[in-house]
């Protein structure tokens, strides 16, 4: 929630500065949520919009001061803008405050009911114009919009990724295999590689999540143009989308069944085919391949509680 916090706070930076001191001027620690979908209604009036909707998922809400919330702008209906004839150039960010909106119980999901993501409900409100703007002019002027806020979500992925390996590995010396002959998973080579497996695609993601915020480091406050620089901000955005499929990924190795995990050893065929293509790909274009592995490499050497040192006791 911090996180989100945080970014939906910088959105609100994006703003004018009228707006930035409505809401930062009198509590520099004003707390911020957000939920853009434009799931509402909005109609020109003077100086400003009249906004009707209902906005769900909106993380944060039981703690923000204000909130960011998604709106078709010049009359444009939400409903027909999703068909496409729109596109987000018919939508605008407002920046609405708590006493504006009321908040609907919606959110009661096992585990992650701290998040607050309920959903606001806002009916007829006046939105003035310093507090709304393009989301098509702030991506286009702001090259790390779009990936900053895909990237925000990694970290905390990334933790409950190498804290089930943590615990998976804990549990192996003394967990026996159901249907075996191993009184210890840690003795059986099919789990020691599927463990090492996922190890392997939680380091890659967090490689992936490293680099793209250095990337996104890089290009903050640069403009960017069309063709490479345009193209360099969806590389950005493509390895933070990397990123989160290597997490989600992740636990298709520590699956349960009965309390039992399910292994796939891979055949040798496959095993070898992997070591070739690796030879292959080690050549003049496989330096950046070589760093990931290395990189990871290192990452298992200096993180001692993710590596498999209970798998080869």
């Amino acid at each position: 929630m911090l996180t989100l916090g945080n970014a939906c706070a910088w959105v609100a930076g994006l703003f004018p500065e009228r707006a930035q001191d409505e809401v930062f001027g009198t509590d520099p620690l004003a707390r911020v949520s957000g939920a853009l979908a434009p799931t509402a209604r909005a109609e020109r009036a003077g100086g400003g919009y009249r906004v009707s909707g209902r906005w769900a998922y909106n993380s944060g809400l039981w703690h923000a001061d204000w909130t960011l919330l998604g709106i078709p702008l010049d009359g444009v209906d939400s409903a027909a803008d999703a068909g496409g004839t729109g596109g987000t150039g018919g939508t605008g960010m407002a920046l609405v405050p708590a006493a504006d909106y009321r908040v609907e119980q919606t959110w009661t999901h096992v585990g992650m009911r701290a998040t607050g993501s309920n959903s606001v409900v806002a009916e007829d409100i006046f939105v003035p114009d310093h507090r709304v703007v393009p989301l098509a002019a702030t991506i286009d002027g702001v090259s790390v919009f779009a990936p900053l806020l895909t990237l925000i979500l990694a970290a905390p992925q990334l933790g409950m990724g190498r804290a089930a390996v943590r615990l998976v590995r804990e549990a192996a010396a003394a967990k026996p295999v159901t249907g075996t002959g191993y009184q210890r998973q840690a003795d059986s080579v099919a789990f020691q590689l599927q463990l090492a497996e996922a190890a392997l695609k939680v380091d890659t993601a967090e490689l992936h999540s490293h680099r793209a915020a250095a990337d996104i480091d890089s290009a903050a406050g640069h403009r960017p143009a069309v063709g490479p620089a345009a193209a360099g901000q969806g590389a950005r955005r493509h390895r933070a989308g990397r990123a989160e499929r290597g997490r989600r990924d992740r636990p298709a190795a520590l699956r349960a069944r009965g309390g039992q995990l399910r292994f796939r050893p891979p055949a040798a065929a496959d095993l070898a085919g992997r070591q070739r293509g690796d030879a292959a790909r080690d050549g003049p274009a496989g330096g950046e391949l070589r760093d990931l592995r290395q990189g990871a490499a290192r990452r298992r050497t200096e993180h001692q509680p993710d590596d498999l040192t209970c798998c080869s006791r």
